[in-house]
């Protein structure tokens, strides 16, 4: 926005100031754009603008692959050195005021340095964590296969973290005695290994055509000790509110492999990698 303007050595000049951060300058004609300039600078523009959706997938899609300006190319040995040396000449021109507003992420994050969470706060974390993964919200495993599957039985989307749960999510959408499943189903159960307390989300939820509820485990491998206590506790859980309670190892999950579809896991998940690609 112009507050003023005034001839200063023989040229018209504009009181410039940045309708975002309020700065203050006298610009030129030019500069002001014949005194209709609002921002200072382009960050200045967008700041506190919102993004549509739409908008956002245009222009992310517009980068990827062959889109992108440098695909298919790389950093030369010449130009990875000059990039480095562009930043640490940046660093060293930074002004004091911007070297404090990039550390102070650092500084955030260093501050609980040297402290511990008491037990009931891990307690609660474990919690947080464990109703996010039972209601579907984060996967449980983000190094493993992961993504989302959607029921042909009840037209859901569930997140899976293994092939393991993919494969199974594909078995009960064509198994004839189960009506509905669901990994959605916000079940988190308390269970103590040694002295520590945990929350345990059994994968599946399985209501079949004879009644009766299962809450099912589905496990590749894992330590004897960890699965027993996460048995135990859902057993108890289970019981309490009569359904039933069933764990599938990898070779439960072979035969019903074999048995509906005739492939072996390490086939069905070859097949699934290079689909995938």
């Amino acid at each position: 926005m112009i507050l003023q303007r005034k001839k200063i050595n023989g040229r018209m000049m504009y009181l410039f100031v940045c309708n975002s951060c309020h700065i203050e300058k006298w610009l030129n004609s030019r500069q002001a754009r014949a005194g209709k300039r609002l921002f200072c600078s382009r960050n200045c523009v967008n700041r506190g603008r919102l993004h549509s959706i739409e908008w956002k997938n245009k222009m992310s899609n517009m980068m990827m692959g062959e889109g992108n300006p440098f695909y298919g190319k790389k950093h030369t040995a010449l130009s990875k050195e000059l990039m480095s040396k562009n930043v640490k000449i940046g660093l060293q021109s930074m002004t004091p005021a911007a070297k404090e507003k990039m550390n102070y992420g650092k500084r955030r994050s260093g501050g609980f340095q040297g402290k511990k969470h008491s037990i009931a706060s891990k307690r609660q974390m474990s919690l947080t964590r464990s109703l996010k993964i039972a209601n579907g919200e984060i996967p449980t495993h983000p190094r493993y296969i992961a993504g989302t599957y959607k029921s042909t039985k009840t037209n859901e989307q569930n997140r899976f973290d293994s092939f393991y749960e993919y494969l199974r999510m594909k078995i009960l959408d064509i198994d004839d005695n189960v009506s509905a499943w669901t990994k959605n189903h916000g079940i988190c159960i308390p269970y103590k290994l040694g002295d520590t307390e945990h929350h345990y989300v059994p994968d599946f939820l399985i209501q079949q055509l004879d009644g009766k509820t299962v809450l099912e485990e589905v496990k590749g491998y894992e330590k004897h000790n960890k699965l027993m206590a996460k048995k135990g506790a859902a057993e108890r859980y289970t019981t309490e509110i009569n359904i039933l309670y069933r764990i599938l190892m990898h070779d439960d999950l072979q035969k019903l492999s074999y048995s509906f579809f005739d492939k072996s896991i390490q086939s069905l998940r070859r097949q699934y990698k290079n689909e995938s690609k």
